[in-house]
């Protein structure tokens, strides 16, 4: 292993850091971590857990090319180059599953809905950032709401068949109208579903702006929100396809095979 090169890309979002390192031969290790105050205090903590993994390797200065991409991209001193989170999840999604052409990405902050050509090339993409509804940040404050964890909150809907429709497309909103509902002691199964219907009518609008195009895959920390995933499918009337690897890997993925390529 220490006469291999290492090749580090780090995807530095709003609630998580991720870590992809590989080799000449393939990935060699992942790491997903909780974000620190500083970007650059995350990157070098996710490439610390993933290098933890290499035997014999430990030290992120083992790295001979770095990528950083996510919102903190511009704060990662060591990384050799930036590059935007739309180009390194295409290019991860092309490595990983080349079948998905039209993909949902819905992060800690933001929701991006991409339309890739056949060679993995970004045909277009539309980001709502306007408001944190819909995203990983509102889902764990949703869940605080409801007085649960947020795999708990993800899974509460999936049963049911009533809802309560969730009116406004601001996060804030969208919370008080939850808190009213529970307090009026309404299911708490039936008022998750409305919000899990909410999101899903959000993204299915941005992925009708790109263009949707058979098959459609799904990335980012909200991509594992089970009860999201098949309200989605219920709209597009399609089946969401998961990528060969977690779903939040899919950028730092990517940064990594560019930082192999311009190495």
């Amino acid at each position: 292993m220490l006469s291999e090169k290492f090749y580090g890309g780090c995807d530095i979002g709003f609630i998580s850091g991720k870590a992809v390192v590989l080799t000449d031969k393939g990935i060699a290790a992942t790491a997903i971590v909780d974000n620190e105050i500083l970007p650059e205090e995350t990157a070098y903590k996710a490439f610390k857990e993933a290098f933890a993994k290499i035997p014999s390797v430990k030290e992120i200065e083992a790295l001979s090319f770095s990528v950083a991409t996510g919102f903190g991209r511009k704060k990662i001193s060591f990384a050799n180059k930036n590059v935007s989170d739309i180009t390194c999840n295409s290019i991860g999604l092309y490595y990983s599953t080349p079948e998905i052409k039209t993909v949902i990405d819905i992060g800690g902050e933001s929701i991006k809905a991409i339309l890739l050509g056949n060679n993995g090339n970004v045909l277009d993409f539309v980001v709502n950032d306007r408001c944190s509804s819909g995203t990983g940040r509102f889902f764990e404050n949703i869940a605080r709401i409801f007085k649960t964890d947020i795999d708990s909150f993800c899974n509460l809907s999936i049963d049911t068949k009533k809802s309560f429709e969730i009116t406004s497309q601001c996060s804030v909103l969208a919370e008080t109208e939850a808190i009213t509902l529970l307090a009026q002691g309404k299911p708490p199964a039936e008022i998750a579903l409305g919000i899990q219907k909410s999101v899903a009518k959000r993204c299915y609008v941005l992925l009708n702006k790109v263009g949707i195009q058979p098959k459609i895959g799904a990335i980012g920390g909200c991509a594992k929100n089970i009860g999201l995933i098949k309200e989605i499918e219920r709209l597009l009337n399609y089946e969401i396809i998961k990528p060969t690897i977690d779903s939040q890997l899919i950028a730092a993925l990517g940064a990594a095979i560019l930082a192999r390529k311009m190495a």
